[in-house]
């Protein structure tokens, strides 16, 4: 006996969005503000520090990222995000792919011994200075104090290149210093 393949959206879901697309995007909204709220306590219950966040292009990390700083800190500890696109190497010093085209997706595509230092910094003394990166003209062209008082956590996004890249990542970085039951948490669907 052949089985039918499995729906990854229900017939009701389906039909709900044709034919009252505005009672669909509060369903959607509503399913996103539980989900957002539920990685908020997650990440407090962690104790983590710094949470690192990932997906591929344009699918809402930023906002993502900005919304779940909102519910940690209505939850009661601060919360802000530091973005991985300042600390990108810079025009002429990307990685390439087969095709000769700049690689920005994978994790040499970052500065990394910039980026280790930075998180470090953060962990271990609450402030660093952090890399500005100017996409016009495809630099770095400057630093910003960034800090991370107390109890406070720092959402890291903008990694693209897969989950698997952001466990790389982080754990370049557990071994450069951090304590690994505080230092980052990936973060990842259930």
């Amino acid at each position: 006996m052949k089985h039918p393949p499995k729906r990854l959206v229900s017939c009701e879901l389906i039909s709900l969005a044709a034919n009252q697309p505005q009672a669909f995007v509060q369903q959607c909204e509503l399913a996103y503000r539980r989900r957002v709220a539920s990685l908020a306590r997650r990440i407090l219950s962690s104790g983590c520090h710094i949470v690192m966040l990932t997906g591929p292009s344009a699918t809402g990390k930023t906002t993502s990222a900005n919304k779940l700083a909102q519910a940690v800190t209505e939850l009661g500890r601060p919360a802000r995000v530091l973005s991985l696109d300042d600390f990108f190497l810079g025009e002429g010093r990307y990685p390439r792919h087969e095709d000769g085209t700049d690689d920005y997706e994978c994790l040499e595509a970052l500065d990394l011994p910039v980026l280790r230092d930075c998180l470090r910094r953060l962990y271990e003394t609450g402030v660093s200075e952090a890399p500005v990166f100017d996409f016009v003209t495809e630099q770095p062209c400057g630093t910003w104090m960034v800090a991370l008082p107390n109890r406070q956590v720092m959402l890291v996004r903008r990694f693209s290149g897969g989950m698997s890249s952001t466990v790389a990542l982080a754990k370049s970085m557990l071994t450069a210093g951090s304590e690994p039951s505080s230092a980052i948490l990936p973060l990842k669907n259930r």
